[in-house]
């Protein structure tokens, strides 16, 4: 059985500064987890992103397409030639972009989340590229969520004080960080809609029966596959 991540309410949350910006957050968490379509006949996870890509992610034993993964923790850019990533507990990030129809993925490790990696090239590309943030649906997949990721005081307070508080977590006396909440908060500071980011509900970790994960000691990685969907009229 997949066990589905929970999140916290406000009144379990011992904070009493919470901000109004953190409760909007808070209820946009617990209405827009991505609903997957997992069909174990091809036994894969899939999303559909704006209607124009198809993310597939192939869960165990299940062979995929034999194509070279973009590099690790580099924003990869593609007009309409799929692109493959590997990831284990790293987050992997698409996003698309509707008027010119670009698309771009990434797979985000913890320290490229600690060091800001996506909002930098994500912004700097936004930028080149003069595009409308209105325009931009983004998609994290299946990775490590945040009772699985322990941090360290000090770190916790720093990424408070940089503005993730909504990402920093602590349960029975133990600190911890939700890293797709923490990237997603710098797709908020980009300027993206809440309405356009989906956040994929599987744990690679707890999700043992369909996908690998380091934590747990596994030595294969989850084939991605990001392709365009196809206009058959």
């Amino acid at each position: 059985m997949i066990k589905i991540r929970r999140i916290h309410s406000p009144a379990r949350i011992n904070n009493k500064a919470f901000k109004a910006t953190e409760f909007a957050l808070w209820l946009f968490l617990c209405a827009h987890f991505v609903t997957n379509v997992y069909n174990p006949k091809y036994m894969a996870i899939q999303h559909s992103l704006c209607n124009a890509l198809r993310i597939t992610t192939f869960t165990k034993n299940e062979d995929s397409p034999l194509l070279t993964p973009i590099p690790m923790s580099q924003l990869v850019l593609s007009k309409d030639k799929p692109l493959f990533l590997l990831s284990a507990d790293e987050i992997p990030f698409v996003f698309y972009e509707k008027k010119q129809h670009l698309f771009g993925a990434m797979v985000i490790s913890k320290q490229d989340s600690f060091d800001e990696k996506l909002y930098h090239a994500l912004e700097d590309f936004i930028r080149d590229k003069k595009l409308n943030v209105d325009e931009i649906c983004c998609y994290l997949g299946p990775s490590l969520t945040f009772s699985h990721v322990g941090i360290d005081r000090n770190t916790l307070i720093s990424l408070i004080q940089k503005g993730y508080r909504a990402a920093a977590k602590r349960t029975n006396g133990v600190d911890y960080v939700d890293l797709p909440v923490m990237n997603m908060v710098m797709l908020r500071k980009i300027g993206i809609s809440f309405s356009n980011i989906y956040i994929n509900r599987y744990d690679t970790f707890e999700a043992e029966a369909l996908l690998y994960s380091e934590r747990r000691g596994d030595k294969k990685k989850n084939p991605t596959l990001i392709e365009m969907i196809r206009n058959e009229n």
